[in-house]
């Protein structure tokens, strides 16, 4: 079973929670829902570093943006993949944060509330979401 780490860069505005996520320009990298930005943790890397970084391919997170990096919930995916455990970190950043332009693995990005995620996200990584948006709100 391989380790991958995934970052969700969030914000908060009126007590409701937004993260942004991404869609595979193909479909062999990882379905063609919506999802947590995720990778291989490549060597010599922690799970954390690895997340961040497979954020700012994914989705444009520039390292500078994160205010405050919080470690959240680990869960067994399976299903397009190969099974795995991922890591799941989550970025605290201010609502009006630029990003960059993704990689070519990403066809689309897009905030989302948790709520809106269980719907229309990948099946796999709901739970992750769920619990991450319990760990902001809590705090």
């Amino acid at each position: 079973m391989k380790n991958k780490a995934g970052c969700i860069p969030f914000f908060i505005e009126d007590g409701q929670v937004y993260m942004k996520f991404m869609k595979p320009s193909n479909p062999a990298y990882g379905g063609p829902r919506f999802q947590i930005a995720k990778g291989h943790i490549d060597a010599g890397e922690n799970p954390a570093t690895a997340g961040v970084r497979e954020a700012g391919e994914e989705l444009g997170l520039r390292f500078k943006s994160i205010k405050k990096l919080i470690k959240g919930p680990k869960i067994k995916v399976t299903g397009v993949e190969e099974e795995s455990v991922l890591h799941v970190f989550l970025a605290l950043i201010d609502k009006d944060t630029k990003f960059n332009r993704t990689d070519y693995e990403v066809g689309a990005t897009k905030w989302m509330t948790p709520e809106e995620f269980a719907s229309k996200g990948r099946k796999e990584h709901v739970a992750a979401v769920k619990a991450a948006a319990a760990r902001i709100k809590k705090g």
